[in-house]
């Protein structure tokens, strides 16, 4: 009885190969390449007909010269585009009558400070021009170098005559 079951198992698994493999052959036969079908030309004609391009081509349109001098003035890439403030035009013509102005000094308020893992650094705002540097110890900026760098105050040193500046917390927050 097991010998006829082992049989009939044989037999299916034989009958299911021939089965796979005539299927192969006939995908195999279908998808292979026949001859290229084209289009045929009065097709493309109709849709010529149908949509006709403009007669008047973009080259033929003239634009005022206005136009082209505004979009000349407006060129992102261009290091003119800003415009440049009247002091600082005034002072490279030399019309300003008092002679050459210094930027104004830096007047450092201390906001706070940051720990990035082992490494701390301190918020320093410039009032003066309202701008804010996150700094470490031995960065520089506005001719000052961060010397340290404490919860209550940061000291600062002068680079060129090595006077040293603390500049203390702004304000302290309790809940």
């Amino acid at each position: 009885m097991a010998h006829k079951a082992a049989d009939y198992g044989a037999w299916m698994v034989a009958v299911a190969l021939v089965v796979v493999v005539a299927l192969v052959g006939l995908w195999r036969f279908s998808i292979r390449p026949g001859s290229k079908q084209t289009l045929p030309g009065e097709a493309w004609q109709r849709i010529k007909e149908e949509y006709p391009l403009p007669a008047k081509q973009a080259s033929d349109i003239a634009l005022p010269t206005e136009t082209f001098t505004a979009v000349l003035e407006a060129n992102p890439f261009s290091p003119q585009r800003r415009q440049v403030p009247e002091q600082a035009q005034q002072a490279a013509n030399g019309d300003s009558g008092q002679g050459a102005t210094k930027p104004p000094a830096p007047k450092f308020v201390y906001k706070g400070r940051m720990q990035l893992g082992s490494r701390q650094r301190a918020i320093l705002e410039d009032s003066a021009i309202q701008k804010t540097y996150f700094l470490e110890v031995g960065q520089a900026v506005a001719n000052f170098k961060v010397l340290d760098i404490d919860e209550k105050r940061v000291l600062l040193s002068e680079t060129q005559t090595h006077e040293e500046v603390a500049v203390p917390l702004a304000s302290t927050a309790s809940p």
